[in-house]
């Protein structure tokens, strides 16, 4: 399995504020990669650093085998990212909202209306294309942020907090999206959450984070062993800590 994401003993610093110190980890094609921690942990950092948006202060990140630093035009090429504030167009369609985006991105006509109809399809945004975005649900707004990072149709989709705020029912309907998309699209995913249900559920592989330093790395069912506990909730507890 070839890997997409490689982050190799990174730091960041804001003034005095350590966020990242030697943050090492990889994921791999098709692999779902929870990053969870407190808040304050670093994920969101680590998160802003592998999209292009800050650098690190030392170590390097690799997307695709380019490296964020210097060749950042290649890896968001690679890579689409939701944020826990979808920045979405609220006065245009959801169609429209697509549009847009793809437009950014340079797809050319023919192939970004094809696009555009898949994802309507996909993420069950059909019947609503023609709605403006300020109709929408709170749900039914991550979804169109997901469908809009997936526009071009990137290897690696990036997603902090994807269901933050939204009810339970929602909550779930997204969750099974996302695992439907990487298992039929073949995506990787990194997922920054500090929800341990999201983290269990979703998380090939889950590097829990503290402090700016990784704790520890497994799949949910390694850390539980490990552990000795018997959910994710009660490892996180155990292993913060130590």
């Amino acid at each position: 399995m070839n890997t997409t994401v490689t982050v190799s003993n990174i730091f960041k610093s804001f003034g005095k504020v350590v966020a990242i110190n030697g943050l090492s980890f990889e994921v791999r094609e098709g692999e779902i990669v929870g990053l969870l921690g407190p808040n304050g942990a670093g994920k969101t950092t680590t998160v802003r650093i592998i999209s292009t948006i800050i650098k690190p202060d030392k170590g390097e990140v690799t997307v695709s085998g380019f490296n964020v630093v210097t060749n950042p035009k290649e890896v968001r090429n690679e890579i689409g990212v939701v944020f826990e504030n979808a920045n979405l167009y609220e006065k245009l369609s959801v169609a429209d909202n697509l549009q847009f985006f793809g437009e950014l991105h340079g797809l050319r006509a023919f192939d970004l209306k094809q696009r555009i109809f898949e994802l309507l399809e996909l993420f069950g945004l059909k019947e609503r294309a023609r709605d403006k975005v300020a109709t929408l649900s709170k749900g039914m707004k991550q979804k169109l942020s997901i469908a809009i990072a997936l526009v071009h149709n990137p290897k690696i989709l990036i997603l902090d907090e994807p269901t933050s705020g939204l009810d339970v029912p929602s909550a779930r309907s997204l969750r099974d999206m996302i695992k439907r998309i990487v298992k039929e699209k073949r995506k990787s995913v990194i997922l920054c959450t500090h929800n341990m249900l999201e983290a269990q559920y979703l998380s090939d592989r889950i590097v829990l984070m503290n402090k700016g330093k990784k704790v520890v790395e497994g799949t949910p069912e390694e850390l539980e062993k490990m552990s000795g506990v018997e959910n994710l909730e009660e490892v996180f507890l155990h292993l913060i800590k130590e």
